[in-house]
């Protein structure tokens, strides 16, 4: 899954790997393709520390306060609110929160990572153990980073809907969807 960014720019961070320097500002979003899965939007953001994330888990964003940020021009700089990856809780019912799609495997690491995570497009994204029919709406679950597809109130993922044209097993882990902006239901 090599993305490609659409429009490249000077100093652009690989859009398939992390950094432990802030390479452009927090929430940039970016224009890729993928030969596999097409056109995508991808926001940077900081990568939670001591947290290993598979491809395919779904992410919230929280605001946190980042201190000694290395960069690539400014030095250490503190970025107050800064957006952190964090895998998608299963209690955020009704919050109506923006969330994202890992796309390249993150290892723990005591140090911070900045990497690109997918905002829209087709990608697949893990699941729970549950037979997925085609076409299906997202529901948040009860496993961190994973949906279902088992109506939840309140726990919707709008925006999200499976894309596979067979039912998936339950021992599959992943399923192929669309992602377009999608948040969790609001209140």
């Amino acid at each position: 899954m090599p993305y490609s960014p659409k429009l490249p720019f000077a100093g652009m961070q690989n859009l398939n790997a992390y950094d432990t320097v802030m390479n452009h500002q927090l929430e940039t979003v970016v224009q890729a393709f993928d030969p596999v899965y097409g056109d995508a939007e991808l926001v940077y953001m900081a990568m939670p520390t001591s947290t290993a994330l598979a491809v395919g888990t779904i992410v919230t964003k929280v605001a946190t306060s980042l201190t000694n940020v290395p960069t690539p021009t400014l030095g250490n700089v503190t970025v107050a609110n800064g957006s952190v990856a964090t895998a998608m809780p299963t209690g955020a019912a009704n919050t109506a929160q923006a969330v994202y799609v890992v796309i390249n495997p993150l290892t723990s690491s005591a140090t911070r990572q900045f990497g690109w995570v997918l905002k829209y497009g087709q990608f697949p994204v893990l699941k729970t153990a549950v037979t997925v029919p085609s076409g299906s709406r997202c529901f948040i679950s009860g496993t961190a980073g994973r949906f279902y597809v088992t109506a939840s109130a309140g726990k919707t993922l709008q925006g999200m809907r499976t894309a596979n044209t067979a039912s998936v097993t339950s021992t599959t882990s992943t399923v192929l969807c669309n992602i377009t902006n999608p948040m969790i239901q609001g209140a």
